[in-house]
């Protein structure tokens, strides 16, 4: 058998599925850790004769250049995971498992091209942490025509040579448990042949990469579709009196796209022989790396000759570290950066949870605030479909006309491919440019209109692909919307918000107020924000103890205004709107640990000029430089660094030689004790208001409520609204006063 590792899915699944851990170095190695263990496992129980390990490499592949939003909506990656995926070429070379990785592709095209390549000679497994590779799943095949296909499916004139057969282990939920796909289990999940799987998602498009499919077409339909007719094409040609042909076909240049952007490339050029895939694994080699990264249960089942070798989450008895875990236990290990695998008696937890300082945290913060985030997701918000609907059909109409318009003053091509546009730039206009993002058009010196209208294009685009259009999928049958919320969803302590993600839905243009609109209250309820003000910096002052920035707080001054006045040099009557704006974006920079060349771009101001501003503002608020030198000093000696409330974020990035990953570290250090109080601040003000009315989201430093319209007959002046604002005003005492705004409205758009 040849073993086909999707290294970066691997991996990103256990980062995220285990709790953080480190080596002796303060070198973070969770994911590794997970990885390890999957892979000792498999080996261990099929022997494979041959095995690969392919990854995905930083470079942009062929897909976003066809498509300039592919996977655009994913997070930037955490430090952790990044040397983490470094770091997995050194594992898999300790398990004597050849490594490939080639720019433009992504694993699974390498995945694709050697599976199809290969198959002839053995059977060929894919070890996977999501579902794209199923459409390269097929049974043995000793006819070179497609044997007969199950009942109901949709039958197909393409053949194939003789081969053995590709399957797919993946997992069911977290990483304890697989599951492997062959062509009966791929029907019997979605009621297709896994060749089928392209089609399906061109017409329903898929979330997690920003495909954007055809507006509209659920799973369902897709499926019913190509049972029917077997192919999109067959469809397109022959289904002209179906229910949904006009939708698809009217966007069928959409469907095209994500067919393209969905297909694993199988024809990669890759100059490999199957005798270069040896399985040669060495438990020597494999020990030596468990040792360094300090995995001891990972020691033991190694050197347990006869030892059963288990996933690294496997249910090890009464005291259960997997990762099917029951709440507590599981934000107990997300404080707590010990082996998951480790057993101890709650007694010892608990004493380890006070030696590192974190008791007060979970007794006071992160264990109440557990049935609170529960019965937030059961809550849910309402969502008028029908407007969603609605206003994407005339968002569609926008884009299309945007995209005439495109055509006649630039050409007619592809403007989601970033290629064809920069192309088609350069010979139109005479440019020289290298890029077509939009930092590289912003620095044009007097730039066509047609860049203007190209940019609209472009967010108008992605207002439909990645929220328009996937919120209505989400909507389930109570009209609302059920997102999840991860309690501990960054290194901060921060919550993050996931299916769909509503802390990333746009503010500012008139088409996000149209998505927040769409979001509104049950009938006889209107919903009620209440937002911390500037929240980081009154925790910064209080940090810091700058006198300026507290005395601006205490006496209820305008601190963008007054920082302005200082670093200006004029009366606070004096500062207009431009100097506000650069004094906001200086204030907050100092939360985010920002240098000069971050506030330059931000503020659209040469770099010299920002150096000379940032100067000057450390001159007046010299404190917050010492404050931050103190931070730096003292995380580079620990290796970590720790807010106010005990919370603990390794770095070991601050060690690295890598220039950019030695500075986003720093940028971190100075970062977590800020953004870590006003979390832990926030969950604390959540946890002590959940019994006082329906809460329903949190975004940023703002909570949402869903509030019975007789307890607001007074507005913010209501009894409710006080009493929220009060009590979130006085959930921690800071050397300022915390202030909370409150706002009334029937829609997320009125607030």
């Amino acid at each position: 058998m040849l073993l086909l590792i999707d290294a970066n899915s691997l991996i990103h699944r256990c980062y995220h599925a285990l709790p953080p851990l480190t080596n002796k170095k303060g070198e973070p190695t969770g994911a590794l850790y997970g990885v390890a263990g999957i892979v000792l496992k498999i080996i261990q129980q099929t022997k494979p004769a041959h095995c690969a390990a392919l990854f995905d490499r930083p470079e942009p592949t062929f897909r976003k250049e066809k498509f300039a939003d592919y996977k655009i909506h994913r997070p930037k990656a955490d430090d952790e995971l990044i040397a983490q995926i470094i770091k997995a070429h050194d594992l898999f070379d300790a398990f004597s498992i050849p490594w490939i990785e080639k720019a433009g592709y992504e694993a699974d095209d390498l995945i694709g091209a050697l599976a199809k390549k290969f198959s002839e000679q053995e059977p060929v497994r894919i070890l996977t942490g999501d579902l794209d590779s199923l459409q390269l799943v097929h049974d043995d095949a000793v006819d070179p025509v497609r044997s007969r296909p199950a009942a109901g499916m949709a039958t197909t004139a393409e053949g194939r040579s003789a081969s053995n057969g590709v399957e797919v282990e993946t997992f069911k939920k977290g990483v304890s448990e697989t599951l492997l796909y062959n062509e009966a289990r791929v029907h019997e999940r979605y009621g297709l042949r896994p060749d089928q799987l392209i089609d399906y998602k061109a017409l329903v498009g898929d979330t997690s990469d920003n495909i954007p499919g055809v507006a509209g077409v659920g799973p369902k339909t897709a499926a019913t579709i190509l049972q029917k007719y077997g192919t999109l094409d067959d469809f397109l040609s022959k289904g002209r009196g179906e229910k949904a042909y006009e939708k698809i076909s009217s966007h069928k240049d959409i469907a095209f796209l994500s067919r393209e952007l969905a297909t694993i490339d199988q024809n990669v050029p890759v100059d490999i022989k199957l005798s270069d895939l040896v399985c040669s694994f060495s438990p020597k080699k494999a020990l030596a790396f468990f040792e360094e990264q300090n995995f001891t249960s990972l020691i033991k089942r190694l050197e347990g000759s006869h030892a059963v070798i288990a996933t690294p989450m496997e249910n090890r008895g009464k005291q259960s570290h997997d990762s099917e875990l029951n709440p507590e236990e599981k934000i107990m290990l997300q404080l707590l950066e010990m082996d998951p695998n480790k057993r101890m008696p709650q007694s010892q937890i608990e004493k380890e949870l006070k030696k590192r300082g974190l008791w007060d945290i979970w007794q006071n913060i992160e264990r109440p605030l557990i049935p609170v985030l529960e019965d937030m997701q059961k809550a849910g918000i309402r969502v008028d479909k029908a407007r969603l609907k609605k206003t994407e059909t005339k968002l569609i109409k926008e884009i299309e006309t945007k995209e005439q318009k495109l055509k006649k003053s630039i050409s007619d091509i592809n403007f989601n491919s970033p290629k064809q546009v920069l192309e088609a730039l350069n010979s139109k206009f005479s440019l020289k440019l290298k890029s077509t993002s939009a930092d590289a058009l912003a620095k044009i010196n007097d730039p066509p209109k047609a860049l203007e209208d190209l940019l609209a294009y472009r967010e108008l685009f992605k207002l439909r692909t990645t929220y328009l259009h996937p919120l209505q999928d989400l909507v389930q049958k109570d009209g609302r919307i059920h997102p999840t919320f991860l309690q501990i969803g960054a290194a901060t302590g921060r919550i993050a918000c996931t299916n769909p993600n509503l802390q990333n839905i746009p503010q500012e243009s008139k088409w996000s107020g149209e998505i927040r609109g769409a979001f509104v209250a049950a009938k006889g309820h209107s919903l009620l924000s209440c937002d911390y003000s500037q929240i980081e910096l009154r925790v910064l002052a209080h940090l810091t103890q700058d006198q300026q920035m507290m005395d601006a707080f205490v006496e209820g001054k305008d601190i963008h205004t007054r920082t302005a006045a200082f670093v200006f040099g004029v009366p606070d009557e004096k500062v207009d709107k431009s100097m506000r704006r650069m004094a906001k974006t200086l204030n907050f920079g100092m939360v985010y640990g920002m240098g000069y060349r971050a506030f330059a771009q931000s503020a659209g101001i040469p770099g010299d000029e920002a150096k000379k501003f940032m100067q000057k503002y450390f001159e007046e608020f010299a404190t917050i430089k010492k404050w931050q030198e103190k931070i730096l000093t003292g995380a580079r000696k620990k290796g970590y660094v720790q807010n106010e409330s005990g919370r603990i974020r390794h770095l070991p990035g601050l060690y690295a030689s890598n220039q950019f990953m030695a500075s986003e570290a720093q940028r971190a250090a100075i970062n977590m004790p800020t953004q870590g109080l006003a979390a832990d601040i926030l969950k604390l003000a959540m946890v002590k208001v959940h019994t006082k009315a329906r809460m329903i989201l949190t975004i940023h430093d703002e909570l949402i409520f869903e509030i019975p319209d007789a307890m607001l007959k007074n507005g913010d002046k209501s009894d409710i609204v006080q009493d929220i604002k009060k009590t979130m005003e006085s959930a921690y005492k800071l050397s300022v006063p915390l202030a909370v705004s409150a706002s009334i409205g029937k829609t997320w758009k009125e607030l």
